[in-house]
């Protein structure tokens, strides 16, 4: 699934560092009181921009509205990652366990560590890359030399390298591909439960969300996924880029 942000696409203007607080559940409807009672003071202008992002840069604002919608885009941000991180995890529990699996407070925690980890990833590399529009756009500006990162494989390894710091005991995870060595080729990081094909997992793919949260079952992608590196391969560097500076 690809997570949609809850005021139109904010997440595609919002740069700033990832919440602290990501997925605790009690905290949810205290953002959500927030993130209301901030745009119900933006003047017209500015909620417009709420609501449209892309019409952000052609809509003149006076100065003074500046600094409360930008505000108001960081709150919605915080909501929107707390709501993805919560959805994330939950389908990475309902994914299916090999015959021995650890207990289910295992798997839960494991499960929200994994999803809080991912999904602030997300958020840092879609401020380093600068994502904006479709995943195939921005390779274009990457290819004209607009930007200097955000190709698939880019995204893949730096989730891959920011999962090394997560306990894998209940699931695992690979590096995959889809259409190797072919102008459609895909990366993208394969989530299963520990033991199982990877046909039972879920795709995460950072970069067709185009810095959004985005995933899906494996079994249900039109990609025919296979493995890159494994975890084993991930665990000692292989494939992944030098950490930028």
């Amino acid at each position: 699934m690809r997570f949609v942000p809850i005021i139109g696409l904010l997440l595609t203007v919002v740069l700033s560092a990832p919440a602290p607080l990501l997925a605790q559940k009690m905290h949810l409807p205290v953002l959500e009181a927030k993130v209301a009672a901030c745009v119900a003071t933006l003047s017209p202008q500015a909620r417009h921009i709420v609501h449209q992002p892309s019409q952000q840069g052609r809509i003149r604002l006076p100065r003074r509205d500046v600094a409360p919608l930008r505000q108001c885009l960081s709150l919605a941000r915080d909501v929107d990652d707390a709501r993805a991180v919560l959805a994330l995890q939950r389908d990475l529990m309902a994914l299916p366990p090999a015959v021995t699996a650890p207990a289910s407070e295992v798997v839960q925690a494991e499960a929200m560590a994994i999803a809080e980890r991912i999904v602030a990833t997300t958020r840092a590399y879609a401020e380093r890359y600068r994502m904006v529009g479709s995943p195939l756009f921005n390779n274009f500006l990457v290819h004209v030399g607009a930007k200097e990162g955000g190709f698939c494989y880019q995204w893949t390894s730096a989730l891959a390298r920011a999962m090394q710091t997560v306990p894998w005991n209940a699931f695992a995870h690979h590096w995959g591909v889809a259409n190797l060595q072919k102008v459609t080729e895909n990366n993208a990081l394969l989530i299963v439960r520990r033991g199982m094909p990877i046909e039972t997992g879920l795709v995460y793919d950072a970069w067709r969300g185009a810095g959004t949260p985005y995933w899906r079952k494996i079994a249900a992608d039109h990609y025919q996924w296979t493995v890159r590196y494994s975890e084993h391969h991930l665990s000692i560097g292989v494939g992944l880029e030098p950490e930028p500076e």
